[in-house]
């Protein structure tokens, strides 16, 4: 059994007379004093769309020229002025993934735990016990995210065990 039309008033006609004057879904549904879901229902079962109510800010060019500086999706949507959702459903959409610029690998901090030089601290300042064992620093020219000294095994407390192993 299919469902019967309760608003069989609402025709193509009178829809594409309201679309031709620009109104919404929402308006079109309190001037013939019906719900949105209605208005909805019959655009979609005619084919019929209403004009987006703001036009849109999306510039392809500069958003793949963003992704490829790596900006983030909050970036992207502070500047176009929109949600971070709207750039996801643009990325998506236009299949704009393959710009992104990969995001650098960041150092596995659970890797302190096996490490000789780790401390089993929480933090990251007191994270690594290297400078204090060596007396010298663990990163040499190299970023600060990440350790270039990690070596596993148990965990040497002081500079003496350092030379005793």
């Amino acid at each position: 059994m299919g469902r019967t039309d309760l608003r069989p008033d609402i025709t193509k006609e009178v829809l594409e007379e309201y679309i031709r004057k620009g109104y919404s879904q929402n308006r079109i549904a309190i001037t013939l004093g019906t719900t949105q879901s209605t208005i909805f229902n019959k655009l979609k079962k005619y084919g019929l769309q209403v004009q987006k109510t703001r036009p849109s800010n999306y510039d392809e060019k500069a958003l793949i020229k963003q992704l490829q500086n790596g900006w983030t999706t909050e970036q992207i949507a502070r500047y176009f002025g929109v949600c971070t959702g709207t750039v996801g459903s643009w990325i998506s959409k236009n299949k704009l993934g393959k710009y992104r610029k990969a995001s650098p690998k960041k150092f596995d901090a659970k890797l302190c735990n096996t490490c000789i030089y780790g401390t089993g601290k929480k933090t990251d300042m007191d994270r690594c016990n290297y400078l204090s064992i060596t007396g010298h620093s663990r990163n040499k020219g190299q970023p600060e995210d990440g350790c270039s000294k990690y070596a596993k095994g148990r965990k040497i407390r002081g500079r003496k065990e350092l030379y005793n192993l």
